[in-house]
């Protein structure tokens, strides 16, 4: 799930003011953090917290018993024998050690905490593996891939911060959600869009007026049900429950929209865009099949930048009595709206880009090839500033590409390339450097 960025500031507020339920604050022990730019620009990191009193980070996750808990960095367990007695500690082979390792319980159709423990000394990798599930104990699995430890002492549930989900009282349609502990800790950390009755997320739209709160959990109809790959079709398995939406992606004008689940019908026919080609494909029969039904309106967000003179300059979005920023920056220096991201281990603010480098042979023999941008033309696409390399470095998109493009074809045939319908390929630039970028520190909110 994208991470929202809500505003942040530092009130003090009287006995009788109501604090501003659109700005998070700190409590006594579990403190906000943020990533202070250095020129007044600070964003929030809400999915994580720093635990004062034990002096560590923490993440809400809730418990098998329903609560939810400030979680301690960890990693899950394992029974390395069929009685399910006594587990080990694991971690992704050539990851570090986490502090603690949890118990998980499975509860519906997840794996939630039950207990945690501290860190302890390098074990063997087992041969097999285990697992607790309802009681049972289910295995043996393989253990490959992983490095074990022991656990050490158990650490008692009451040495952490409980969190709680207080109701954001709002008239509008889209409402916050939010965490809070009883140390006065609150932050805004999501959306609800109260008519359809759903969880949602700010669509980043780079140069945009306005953007939507994308519902979370909608199902995407990859199928169709008709020759002109014009009518969505929705496959789910057999035996889960529905979308509350589904999900219709466009390809040629890059325009995405949202539906109510509409009939279920049979299938075949089953048709799925190949290219420029609607080709009729096989219908498993572990899928049941359901039409994309009518249209549905997303709750939408003003985005308004800030002017104050500096580099980066924030951008609230703004519906009716709510307020958050959006995860876009507009970087003043680049003349392009940027990300937060992480480039070997430091945070900069990244140039927002979806448009991916791809290579083509510059030569009838097909040997020298040539990066290119490929920038999609649809009503939707996003705008083409920089573009991102398979090795997440960032190029500047220079002009259109004139020079004739080759393809290898069957039998290792060297060919000329035709460029597809609905995309431009342009020249890219060198990749920029870090420098570049403006940089980010942590840091913990006093």
């Amino acid at each position: 799930m994208r991470a929202i960025v809500v505003l942040f500031a530092i009130a003090a507020c009287g006995d009788n003011i109501e604090p501003d339920l659109n700005i998070a604050r700190s409590g006594w022990r579990l403190k906000l953090m943020v990533y202070d730019y250095g020129d007044d620009t600070r964003e929030l990191e809400r999915q994580w917290f720093h635990d004062g009193l034990r002096g560590e980070r923490c993440t809400p996750r809730m418990w098998s018993d329903g609560v939810t808990i400030c979680t301690p960095e960890s990693t899950d367990t394992v029974f390395p024998t069929s009685d399910c007695v006594h587990p080990l500690g694991r971690v992704p082979t050539g990851r570090p050690v986490p502090p603690y390792f949890v118990r998980d319980y499975y509860l519906a159709g997840a794996w939630v905490p039950s207990r945690i423990f501290v860190s302890g000394e390098r074990a063997e990798v087992p041969a097999l593996g285990w697992e607790k599930r309802d009681g049972a104990c289910l295995g043996p699995y393989e253990t490959a891939g992983f490095d074990y430890y022991e656990i050490g002492r158990e650490l008692p549930r009451s040495e952490l911060a409980r969190i709680t989900h207080p109701e954001a009282r709002t008239t509008t349609r889209l409402a916050l959600t939010s965490v809070a502990s009883e140390d006065g800790l609150y932050a805004p950390t999501g959306l609800t869009d109260r008519e359809l009755e759903v969880r949602c997320l700010p669509d980043a739209s780079p140069g945009s007026d306005e953007t939507r709160c994308v519902p979370d959990g909608a199902s995407t109809a990859e199928y169709f049900n008709d020759p002109a790959c014009s009518v969505p079709e929705l496959a789910i398995t057999r035996g889960d429950a529905l979308p509350a939406l589904i999900r219709h992606h466009d390809a040629r004008s890059a325009c995405t929209s949202y539906h109510a689940v509409g009939g279920e019908v049979d299938a075949p026919p089953l048709y799925h865009r190949n290219g420029p080609s609607c080709v009729d494909i096989a219908a498993p029969a572990t899928n049941r099949y359901f039409l994309a039904g009518a249209p549905r309106e997303l709750g939408t967000f003003a985005r308004v930048r800030d002017a104050t003179p500096r580099r980066l300059h924030p951008i609230e979005l703004a519906h009716g009595d709510v307020r958050i920023a959006d995860e876009l920056l507009f970087d003043e220096m680049l003349a392009t709206e940027c990300r937060r991201g992480e480039i070997d281990g430091a945070m900069y603010c990244l140039p927002a880009t979806s448009i991916a480098i791809v290579e083509r042979f510059a030569d009838d023999a097909c040997v020298a090839t040539v990066p290119l941008a490929e920038v999609h033309t649809g009503a939707c696409a996003p705008p083409a500033t920089f573009a991102l390399a398979p090795s997440r470095a960032i190029h500047a998109i220079g002009t259109v590409h004139s020079a004739p493009l080759y393809h290898l074809s069957t039998g290792d045939r060297c060919l000329s390339y035709a460029i597809p319908e609905g995309i431009v390929l342009y020249d890219v630039g060198p990749p920029l450097p870090v420098a570049m970028f403006a940089a980010a520190t942590v840091v913990v909110d006093p």
